[in-house]
């Protein structure tokens, strides 16, 4: 566990216990958390940093012993730091649908929105015009489909939206597909974002400066010409998106 002036970080295997004896204007100046803390340590860090306004952590929950889920333990957080203005949570396929409300009426300031290693994405309450920067990793498993509706989400509501990150993880069950080239088929069924999708995006967001997408396997240069027609992005990237071809840049000219 280290601190600096402004944050405080947990390393592997470290607890609370050396901030307890921190005197309180030393913990009044802890304003950014990041790490992996354990579920009990997670629980304590309202009584301990009052003034936290960045959290950027992924518990470390064990079901055999930890009392409270971690779904519990990030709520908590959220009502505890009404102030936040940046997020960024790590899930173990944690469903969102209670966490998003928590979010919406408790954290009204945020402008950083990051989820990785979460189930669902879909949920509108995560989204508001505030939010600047939007950062999200979806896991693709048995009973979790994506559509253009998900973008469709963001495009209503993030109207001032600079940033925004999306990459698709394959974590369907290797036995299902054993047979049928496994991670191209199962991104192939349940991933259909296509031109469509980031068409309503471009529209919808039009302050867009940096994007970057990964695995979206059916987005073609249709969607990347219509990206360039309703925004002006600066930074675009394109990772495991294999129907954008290497020279994408000189066919937008």
């Amino acid at each position: 566990m280290s601190s600096t002036v402004g944050s405080f970080h947990f390393g592997k295997d470290t607890r609370l216990e050396r901030a307890m004896n921190w005197s309180q204007e030393e913990r009044g100046q802890v304003t950014r958390i990041s790490g992996t803390p354990a579920a009990a340590d997670m629980l304590m860090l309202p009584s301990l940093f009052a003034n936290v306004i960045a959290l950027d952590v992924k518990g470390q929950f064990n079901t055999y012993h930890d009392k409270y889920s971690e779904e519990t333990c990030y709520r908590l957080l959220c009502m505890k730091y009404p102030n936040l203005t940046h997020l960024t949570l790590g899930g173990d396929m944690l469903e969102l649908s209670c966490l998003a409300v928590v979010i919406y009426n408790k954290c009204p300031k945020l402008e950083s929105l990051s989820f990785s290693n979460f189930c669902y994405t879909r949920h509108v309450e995560f989204y508001r015009k505030e939010i600047i920067s939007l950062t999200l990793t979806q896991n693709i498993s048995d009973g979790v489909w994506l559509h253009n509706g998900d973008l469709r989400a963001v495009a209503e509501t993030c109207s001032s939206l600079q940033t925004f990150c999306l990459s698709i993880v394959n974590c369907c069950p290797r036995s299902a597909y054993e047979k049928n080239n496994a991670p191209d088929r199962c991104l192939d069924e349940r991933v259909l974002f296509d031109d469509k999708g980031l068409e309503k995006l471009a529209i919808g967001c039009p302050q867009l400066k940096n994007i970057s997408l990964d695995g979206l396997r059916k987005i073609t240069m249709i969607g990347v010409k219509a990206l360039f027609k309703f925004c002006q992005p600066e930074n675009v990237s394109f990772t495991n998106c294999p129907q954008i071809p290497p020279n994408w840049k000189e066919q937008i000219i």
